[in-house]
């Protein structure tokens, strides 16, 4: 609640002093939300590094949402050296427990080719999944995806369909596609 203001006021500081008492006694949530605040340096002092340690106490328990979040930190480097192949097994796992976020993350490391080869099916795949679940960015992608033709027939018509609902989620990117 004091993390995102919610009946009280926002307090990103107390938002750290609750979750460490929950992080401290194995709660993969305070873990993970924890996490959260040291990599964006919001009411503790910013540390990727211990950001990192806390969504691996977190993933280790099975919790989707940090499996995400230590992919990508795993995919930027932030804390940890680069490692695509790292980020794509961290995804996998979320993605797996239904994450919309990580089936997007994992979509793009397969339409890319980063730690796996590249697979147009297997992202068109895992962006449908991440769109199906109203995930902007999955919508997003899956769009470009008609647009550029990547893995399925080119649709323009599909493709603005897809960003539309990207946008109307106020995704930065599909608003900029669909601006140009």
């Amino acid at each position: 609640m004091y993390q995102h203001g919610r009946g009280v006021p926002q307090d990103f500081k107390k938002a750290a002093e609750l979750f460490t008492l929950s992080a401290n006694q194995g709660c993969a949530f305070g873990q993970n939300n924890l996490g959260y605040l040291y990599q964006c340096g919001k009411g503790v002092p910013k540390s990727y590094k211990r950001g990192v340690e806390l969504y691996a106490l977190a993933a280790n328990q099975g919790y989707a949402a940090a499996q995400n979040n230590l992919g990508l930190m795993h995919w930027q480097g932030k804390g940890v050296p680069q490692d695509d192949k790292k980020a794509v097994e961290m995804y996998t796992l979320a993605a797996n427990q239904g994450s919309a976020a990580a089936q997007n993350h994992l979509g793009v490391m397969y339409e890319q080719g980063r730690g796996v080869p590249q697979d147009y099916k297997k992202a068109f795949e895992l962006f449908t999944l991440s769109a199906n679940q109203g995930y902007s960015s999955g919508h997003k992608n899956l769009g470009l995806m008609y647009r550029q033709g990547n893995g399925v027939p080119q649709d323009e018509k599909k493709a603005i369909e897809l960003l539309t609902l990207a946008a109307n989620q106020r995704n930065q990117d599909a608003i900029k596609i669909l601006g140009r």
